[in-house]
């Protein structure tokens, strides 16, 4: 057993000083503890949160620069002890995808889960739904944008409706890939090739006219997946007005960076260049403020680890440029220490980065909290150390992070994973993790 002393526990409802026990995998007393035989651990000072989960990672993706080790290496080096990837149908169907996922999920560092993400109605598609549904899959992802993932208007219906069936979280992305297209081509034609016309070609609204398309024809319980306006938020606060199921998730990028970053050097602004793009800062503003009212309700980072050397080479126009960006090792501090700068609070931090989305995908409060029975999947925090991200310090492949010389209060000192030190002051220990099924639909509560 092991005895963490001194610290302070940080829930989503509030932190409050406590010893935690842990035994085996698991948390198994909370409170002022004296347990004969237990080894003891001092962490006066620190802060305790429950292990923070990503929900919204694109790992061994084609193009880019990691795989399944090395990307949650860095997830649990910052703090994520769990991810949901999407595994995503080709060739194949459903199940075949989700056997893939499995055999390159083996080596990964922290716990995880899959979103199942089919692109075209196979007719055993409901069939596979069902096998998925056994084995612990309650969530999937359909796109209206990318003519090689989004299905054609009567599949997209169809398979609204079958994932409705089976009680399945659908997490959509929001683009209407049609104007998308269109403005594309407009802009190819005017000799339009900078870095800065992939935002313009994808302006707030192609995102709004995706909700209202899919809110017109959704039926169950529906996850906007990185929402990045103040325009799809709006409309993402009147359909929950309207006693709609959905919820609203984003990412560190539409909080942190806007626009100006594609109106710079081509050679930099590549680094910028991902879907749905970076905006200008009142829209970055307004998200800050969905946050605060509770429309957004978790933040996640469409990790994509493409290197900037990728992006780069070979380079013609904005519309052939990989998109993606690193975002699994820094989203945990860069988000604790602006939830505090902006009186937001650490409490608030683990709501969006932890519990909420425990809650949302079947796995609390086995994860997601800190209480007895959860895992000890725990991060120790010291909330006065200030450093500098750089790239040098990244644990995850790359040549680039979008956050370099970003200044950040409070830094992780270990994190555990079902109760194995896994992390000891910016040294991976060797841990490994397994799958987690989810235990139930979603409800949200």
């Amino acid at each position: 057993m092991k005895l963490l002393r001194g610290g302070r526990l940080v829930r989503s409802d509030g932190i409050e000083p406590a010893d935690l026990l842990m035994e085996g995998e698991t948390i198994k007393a909370i409170g002022k503890i004296d347990q004969p035989g237990a080894e003891v651990i001092d962490v006066s000072g620190k802060l305790i949160f429950p292990g923070f989960i990503d929900p919204h990672t694109h790992l061994e993706m084609s193009g880019g620069c990691d795989d399944f080790h090395t990307a949650t290496k860095g997830a649990i080096m910052g703090g994520t002890t769990m991810v949901i990837d999407y595994a995503t149908q080709s060739s194949g169907g459903l199940v075949e995808a989700f056997h893939l996922w499995q055999a390159m999920a083996q080596k990964s560092c922290c716990d995880y889960l899959f979103h199942m993400s089919p692109i075209r109605k196979d007719k055993q598609l409901a069939e596979e739904m069902f096998w998925l549904q056994e084995r612990g899959i309650s969530s999937y992802k359909l796109y209206l944008a990318y003519d090689d993932l989004r299905m054609n208007e009567t599949d997209f219906v169809e398979t609204l409706k079958a994932l409705d069936v089976i009680g399945a979280f659908v997490g959509v992305h929001c683009e209407d890939g049609d104007r998308i297209k269109q403005l594309q081509q407009e802009a190819l034609e005017r000799g339009e090739i900078e870095p800065l016309s992939h935002a313009l070609t994808r302006p707030p609204e192609t995102e709004s006219r995706a909700i209202d398309y899919l809110m017109n024809r959704a039926e169950g319980c529906i996850n906007i997946v990185h929402l990045s306006s103040k325009d799809g938020l709006e409309r993402v606060r009147y359909y929950k007005q309207q006693g709609k199921d959905i919820v609203a998730e984003t990412c560190p990028q539409y909080l942190l960076l806007d626009r100006s970053l594609l109106d710079q050097s081509r050679e930099e602004a590549v680094k910028f260049i991902f879907s749905p793009p970076l905006r200008t800062a009142d829209h970055r503003d307004a998200l800050w403020q969905g946050i605060a009212d509770g429309v957004i309700t978790t933040i996640a980072t469409d990790h994509c680890n493409c290197s900037q050397a990728s992006k780069i080479n070979n380079y013609t126009d904005f519309s052939r440029v990989l998109n993606g960006i690193p975002g699994v090792e820094t989203r945990v501090h860069l988000m604790l220490s602006e939830f505090d700068k902006r009186g937001l609070g650490y409490a608030k931090a683990v709501e969006l980065l932890s519990t909420a989305v425990a809650k949302q995908y079947g796995l609390y409060p086995q994860k997601g909290e800190l209480a007895v029975g959860s895992d000890a999947d725990l991060v120790i925090y010291d909330p006065t150390v200030e450093w500098t991200i750089k790239q040098e310090l990244m644990s995850t492949p790359g040549d680039y992070t979008p956050y370099e010389g970003w200044n950040i209060t409070g830094k992780i000192a270990q994190v555990y994973l079902r109760g194995q030190l896994a992390v000891d002051n910016e040294k991976w220990l060797g841990s490994l993790g397994r799958f987690q099924t989810a235990r139930r639909t979603h409800d949200n509560s």
